[in-house]
């Protein structure tokens, strides 16, 4: 044990083999830091919230005392209003829970001692609070639809939390029967519970500078639960080699949720309509598969008619395009949707312009708007069995034969003023525009409900856990 009473964990990697173990949390400064959810957690009827807390500071006017809610706002949250009085605030209605009236101060907060705190609304709509296991307060009822995005600040002023934070789970179902194991000591796993979120604030974490990626736990060990959004306005990475494509076999893999259907530029480093090569939508809801010659793009230009039929717009889907040198194909979703066959020979040259992911290179116009994930390019034409399996989510592609780049998009970016996206595989790394440290979301295709840091640093990740 250690002097402050927490137990002294060696460092390992996170989401190591064996047995489960906790190995670290979050701490947090109270003042900006906080962890915040791609998408929100919306109940309208049972639920659980669980989560451990090593709290610095309970009670008003402290304004350090808000582990959970919504980000930014004051609907929805967990308050620690005094040592023996805590709030669970949803949907604008307050809920509390006043130990020293009802419990007779005897289950109080301790502060800088880890506790577990679980709050559980059943089917008649009544709240429970309960701390270590115990009841905290009596009940409450309240019918309001709880709504949860972050964790260690609420608003955009200083009303957060100082301390430490430690896997949160939140069930949208009523866990009373199984209040002992989330509330045992040290914690364990959860995963035949099923949460809809399990955050473990640190395990299975990675930083990539400036923000810590936190996967939901059942993502993490998925190849991507990460990627970048893109506005649609000015947003796109721009990779300065203007030789990328130039090869006479080629393939591009890429993951797409596009928001509309409109005409937009995916990836390519197109300068003029007889100069380059790529993927783009084209008017008339037409998936466009470019090359270029340097003289007449014509020849080449392989479409997929009424894409968004196959590729559903807010949705996660797969586009391999293909050229063996005789034929150039389209898959979408692992399924050939075109072939065609150029006059030959054909020889890809002519581009001038840098290669570009969300954009064309031709004015601030036609931008893509959405989400990319996994872009993937190849001197070859790979099978499709290369880059899809039918799971709905990306496979590793590091050994597939004739891989030239691979930019990973979220998952490897590092952001300052601009984001870096790595060249998996090679040199060309690419160099956001536009974009800000918000355009990195915790959602990739089959993997939603990830999470990812703000404002804080790398030792923001302690070795300090519940024992």
């Amino acid at each position: 044990m250690l002097r402050n009473g927490t137990r002294a964990v060696p460092e390992i990697p996170a989401g190591g083999g064996g047995g489960f173990t906790n190995t670290y949390s979050f701490v947090f400064d109270g003042v900006d830091d906080r962890v915040q959810l791609a998408s929100d957690f919306t109940e309208s009827g049972t639920f659980t919230v669980s989560f451990w807390m090593k709290p610095a500071a309970a009670g008003s006017p402290s304004g350090k005392i808000y582990p959970l809610g919504t980000f930014p706002g004051n609907s929805n949250y967990v308050k620690l209003d005094q040592i023996g009085v805590m709030w669970l605030r949803l949907g604008g209605a307050n809920a509390i829970f006043n130990e020293a009236v009802v419990g007779g101060g005897s289950n109080n907060l301790v502060l800088n001692n880890w506790q577990h705190i679980a709050f559980i609304r059943d089917s008649s709509n009544v709240i429970r609070c309960y701390r270590n296991g115990s009841s905290f307060g009596g009940t409450v009822t309240n019918s309001n639809t709880l709504t949860l995005n972050s964790f260690g600040r609420i608003i955009t002023n200083t009303f957060g939390f100082e301390g430490n934070l430690d896997e949160i789970a939140l069930f949208q179902t009523d866990e009373t029967a199984n209040l002992s194991t989330l509330s045992s000591s040290p914690t364990v796993d959860l995963a035949d519970l099923s949460p809809t979120v399990w955050l473990r604030n640190g395990d299975n974490g990675a930083y990539k500078s400036p923000q810590w990626l936190i996967p939901n736990n059942k993502n993490k060990d998925k190849v991507s639960n990460y990627s970048l959004d893109f506005d649609g306005v000015d947003d796109y990475i721009s990779v300065s080699d203007n030789s990328i494509g130039q090869t006479q076999n080629i393939s591009y893999s890429i993951w797409v949720n596009l928001n509309v259907t409109t005409r937009q530029y995916i990836i390519g480093n197109q300068n003029s309509s007889n100069g380059g090569c790529g993927l783009q939508i084209e008017s008339g809801d037409v998936l466009v598969f470019q090359m270029a010659d340097g003289g007449n793009d014509s020849f080449f230009n392989s479409r997929v008619t009424n894409f968004s039929t196959y590729a559903p717009i807010n949705t996660w889907n797969h586009i391999l395009a293909t050229w063996d040198g005789t034929d150039s194909k389209i898959y979408i979703n692992g399924v050939l949707r075109n072939t065609w066959s150029p006059t030959l020979p054909y020889t890809i040259s002519g581009y001038d312009a840098t290669f570009n992911i969300g954009w064309r290179n031709a004015g601030f116009s036609l931008m893509t708007n959405g989400k990319l994930d996994e872009l993937a390019l190849f001197d070859s034409a790979v099978s499709i069995g290369d880059v899809w399996d039918g799971s709905g989510q990306p496979i590793d592609v590091s050994a597939v034969s004739g891989l030239t780049n691979n930019w990973r998009m979220g998952e490897e970016a590092t952001f300052s003023t601009n984001w870096t996206i790595p060249d998996q595989v090679g040199s060309n790394d690419g160099t956001s525009a536009n974009m800000t440290i918000e355009d990195r979301v915790g959602d990739a295709p089959n993997s939603e409900n990830n999470a990812l840091s703000y404002n804080m640093d790398e030792v923001d990740r302690v070795t300090d856990v519940p024992s």
